[in-house]
């Protein structure tokens, strides 16, 4: 299977404990000074690992230090080497450590290392946080939850698009989802779909609407309509459009400029290898019409360029990782957003039978090198590029500014989110669904009736308990999608899916663990580095970004 890139999650080693620790070390308890040798003693601080809850903690070390997660505070610590070997992470395992660790280290330092424990306890760290939710326990509740709230509405204003792009994922390579069609939604729909998205949006100061298809703008025409509706009713709106980038012709480029519509254009390097599966309807490559589009925009529209075109890359063989960074990185223009993503091409056995052993050696070796350049250039406090900073800093961010309250409840959280509230996805017939990426699994409702409040109800407790039986146990709940996409094959809340992704899950945030420890240690400023000047505010904001345009727009 491919490589699974690393994370890396900040650690806060609580400065309290390290001073408590010190104080430890240099003025010892005086029971254990007299008491060191008594097998009483060590009985009775031994029943403090009783407290521990095993399941939800993660030892992992490095080359110098041993550290353990702890899910309840989602806080990470630095332990002493003895401590460390005590803390189990198999209850059934514990007594045969025991008597292996007294075995090397002797009884006096063991009696040391359960203290130092017990005050970790006392601290409110390795003990069991999480119960049951019940916060949600009524369609009225789930109503005034929802209503007039949503932040995110997207319109397939058409299923119609003028390419024919191999790993499309209605181009009947993948189950479960639609095939192409020349459907559009009829003005009918959009009218009610326009009433609905502001009775559902009322509370929220600026929500969002983007078109979505097909290529939306096959269907220009509406999206003039909705745009001109919204603005007479004098809603605030962000409007934003995913486009393969073929149609922007000069009148559609000035409408687009007028309204401030986000654009976010697919573009999959250069030319070899994005002509490669982004193909007209004809067999023709797409890659010099889109590019002469982009350098339109670019040339006639330079401060809307900057401010509004973002571009979506996507990784697919024959992957060239460093041909991509070149190209990106070189290109003559510096674009706003720069977003890399790797299809699943395991849920296609058409693609799927693309990634021989050779080509998936060569990803994985390629995606190796690309993240050791990372890593060296936050522990060197190095400029990143926009290509490698999205490629690795995508899969770090929500773990490295991370909330670190403890975890009383197993909560609706990290992605599983409430239908209709954070997203909602109208289709072209006006047909509801929690968001376009569970398109035709999951309808919650549609434009003539609104929301099936009672269908999204009973969807999220089945989730949640599905969820909860899955996560009360695990020491990585807190990183993990709970996303109703990452348990659906072909059946919602598919059990047999989410064990195997749970493995695999656990496993790379394992070792991500121990390589982030390994980037702190080398430079504890890192990732807070990347936090300050990379991310909203940074080299990549609108003003920056304008700045490198005027010197010629290459990145460094």
């Amino acid at each position: 299977m491919f490589f699974l890139p690393l994370f890396y999650i900040k650690i806060d080693i609580s400065i309290r404990l390290f001073i408590d620790k010190l104080f430890f070390l240099i003025f010892p308890p005086n029971d254990m000074r007299a008491e060191s040798n008594t097998s009483i003693t060590f009985v009775n601080e031994l029943k403090i690992l009783n407290l521990v809850d095993a399941s939800l903690i993660c030892k992992f070390r490095t080359d110098n230090n041993f550290y353990v997660y702890d899910a309840g505070t989602n806080e990470f610590f630095q332990l002493d080497e003895v401590a460390w070997n005590l803390l189990p992470e198999e209850r059934e395992n514990l007594r045969l450590d025991i008597d292996r660790i007294l075995g090397i280290y002797g009884e006096e330092r063991v009696i040391y290392a359960l203290r130092e424990i017990r005050r970790s306890i006392e601290h409110g760290m390795f003990i069991h946080r999480v119960s049951k939710s019940n916060w949600l326990q009524s369609e009225d509740q789930l109503k005034k939850e929802i209503q007039g709230k949503n932040q995110n509405t997207c319109l397939a204003i058409t299923e119609d698009c003028n390419l024919n792009c191999s790993y499309c994922i209605y181009s009947k390579s993948y189950p479960h989802t639609r095939n192409r069609s020349k459907k559009s939604m009829s003005r009918q729909v959009a009218e009610l779909a326009m009433e609905y998205f502001l009775k559902m949006t009322a509370e929220t100061a600026e929500p969002s609407l983007t078109f979505y298809g097909g290529e939306p703008l096959m269907n220009f025409d509406l999206i003039n309509y909705f745009v001109d509706r919204i603005h007479d009713r004098g809603k605030k709106c962000l409007f934003n459009m995913t486009t393969n980038g073929t149609l922007l012709d000069p009148d559609v480029v000035k409408f687009l400029v007028k309204n401030e519509i986000y654009l976010l254009i697919s573009l999959n390097g250069q030319q070899k290898i994005h002509d490669k599966y982004r193909k007209f309807r004809n067999g023709g490559g797409s890659f010099y019409t889109i590019w002469d589009n982009i350098n339109f925009i670019y040339h006639h529209y330079p401060d809307y360029f900057v401010s509004h075109i973002g571009i979506n890359c996507v990784l697919i063989p024959p992957f060239d990782l460093q041909g991509l960074r070149q190209f990106f990185n070189q290109a003559p223009i510096s674009f706003l957003t720069l977003d890399v993503q790797s299809l699943d091409l395991y849920n296609s056995p058409k693609m799927s039978s693309l990634l021989t052993g050779e080509i998936i050696n060569s990803y994985n070796k390629q995606l190796k090198e690309l993240y050791d350049v990372f890593i060296q250039r936050c522990i060197n406090g190095d400029y990143l590029d926009k290509f490698i900073l999205n490629l690795c800093w995508n899969n770090y961010s929500f773990l490295a500014d991370r909330n670190t309250t403890n975890l009383d409840e197993l909560r609706f959280s990290t992605g599983q989110c409430i239908p209709g509230k954070l997203r909602m996805f109208i289709d072209s017939d006006g047909m509801l669904y929690p968001c376009e990426r569970i398109y035709e699994s999951v309808d919650i409702g549609d434009v003539y009736k609104g929301l099936n409040y009672g269908k999204i109800l009973e969807i999220l407790l089945d989730h949640y308990n599905y969820f909860y039986s899955f996560c009360k146990e695990c020491w990585a709940q807190r990183f993990c999608s709970k996303c109703i996409l990452d348990a659906f094959s072909g059946h919602p809340l598919d059990s047999t899916s989410r064990e195997d992704e749970c493995i695999v899950r656990r496993d790379y945030y394992k070792q991500s663990i121990q390589t982030y420890a390994y980037v702190l240690e080398k430079n504890n400023q890192a990732f807070n580095s990347i936090l300050n000047n990379y991310i909203p505010g940074g080299p990549y904001d609108k003003k920056s970004v304008q700045v490198r345009r005027e010197k010629g727009g290459q990145e460094g």
